[in-house]
């Protein structure tokens, strides 16, 4: 009688298994800031620079009317609490800014320059400020310390029109609250 494959590891999963527990494990232990070159998809264009953007609960952002919900998820996302808008007179952490164009980067790129003092992103369109949040908001996470984020000049533009995720169901069973969590990240 021949064993099911399916119930059995096999040792390259093992091993993938475990570089990838020692990787996270490294990742939550490290002292130092991770940098952003490590962003997936990695960024087209990313110089890691010297020091850190601190975050705090007062934020204060700015962003043109056609920004306003990827300003809105940023604030949320980093600090936690609903931040502070203000307009471009007074001083704000946080600049979003609408471009016509970007130096050759597709209507969905973005520029994202981070320094101790300001967070800049540049963007043609509301789906390349998204973007540039998305990235913004992965490079917090990967920090063990999410109030600071180190800083770096990033451009960036999605290589694909679109990507797509598979979620193999019949040989594999998933609750339903799996799937509607699935279906939300990949919106």
């Amino acid at each position: 009688m021949k064993k099911s494959s399916a119930n059995c590891l096999v040792p390259s999963q093992i091993f993938f298994t475990i570089i990838a527990l020692l990787f996270a494990y490294a990742i939550a232990e490290a002292k130092e800031p991770v940098k952003a070159s490590v962003l997936i998809p990695r960024p087209l264009h990313c110089i890691d620079q010297e020091g850190y953007f601190t975050i705090h609960p007062r934020l204060k952002i700015s962003a043109p009317a056609a920004f306003t919900d990827a300003s809105k998820l940023l604030g949320e996302g980093l600090t936690g609490t609903i931040p502070v808008w203000v307009s471009d007179m007074e001083n704000p952490a946080v600049v979003f800014e609408r471009v016509g164009t970007l130096n050759g980067l597709e209507d969905e790129g973005y520029e994202l320059s981070i320094s101790p003092e300001k967070i800049s992103i540049k963007a043609i369109t509301l789906k390349g400020a998204l973007n540039a949040v998305f990235s913004l908001l992965q490079l917090q996470l990967l920090q063990a310390d999410m109030t600071f984020i180190p800083c770096a000049e990033i451009r960036d533009t999605p290589r694909f029109e679109y990507r797509g995720m598979h979620l193999d169901v019949s040989r594999n069973f998933f609750p339903v609250s799996f799937i509607k969590k699935y279906i939300d990240l990949m919106a």
